[in-house]
């Protein structure tokens, strides 16, 4: 069975880079362009791992986060919270990341990624 990974991200490079990078890896990859159309997506086809911009110009990435976390139909999906956030500033990210299940900071290496992705979707 495939597994399904939906990308809530307001950038449309970045989710064309992530559909090509995730589907040569054998996923079924939903691209989501902005908060609140990845809100009804995740609802209408919920996915096993959802990627998750913070920064996005319709909704910002934590509501959207706390918005599936409060919700019985999508709280337990695994979200990677993928952010641009300079790395000046990651120990303040990582202090409001840790409630996340995890993140990871752009630009970031495919196969950094790939490890990551596989690791959570193994563990759920």
């Amino acid at each position: 069975m495939t597994q399904r990974i939906i990308c809530i991200e307001d950038d449309v490079e970045m989710i064309e880079l992530l559909r090509l990078l995730l589907t040569r890896e054998g996923y079924d990859f939903i691209g989501a362009r902005g908060g609140v159309r990845g809100l009804q997506m995740v609802r209408e086809e919920p996915p096993d791992l959802i990627l998750l911009d913070l920064l996005m110009s319709d909704m910002d990435g934590w509501a959207v986060y706390e918005r599936l976390k409060a919700d019985q139909h999508t709280s337990s999906i695994p979200v990677i919270i993928v952010t641009a956030t300079a790395q000046s500033d990651e120990k303040l990210l990582e202090m409001r990341v840790s409630k996340a299940d995890q993140y990871i900071v752009k630009p970031f290496g495919a196969a950094v990624l790939m490890d990551l992705i596989r690791r959570i979707l193994s563990q759920a």
